[in-house]
């Protein structure tokens, strides 16, 4: 969006930007080491990351 400020030209621009605004998750590794037979407390099939999930961004740039 453009507003306009002065007579002489001079304008404020109003920006908002999004990326990954749905927001689905993306797994990034899962935890494969069976180390059940010697720790019966593993993790074995656990997903231990996700990428980054949504960001958004608002800028302000003035024209003159």
């Amino acid at each position: 969006m453009k507003f306009p400020i002065f007579d002489e030209g001079q304008r404020l621009q109003f920006r908002a930007d999004s990326f990954n605004t749905f927001n689905h998750t993306q797994w990034s590794s899962m935890n494969t080491n069976d180390g059940r037979e010697v720790n019966p407390a593993s993790q074995f099939g656990y997903v231990t990351g996700a990428r980054p999930g949504r960001h958004m961004q608002l800028a302000l740039k003035f024209f003159f």
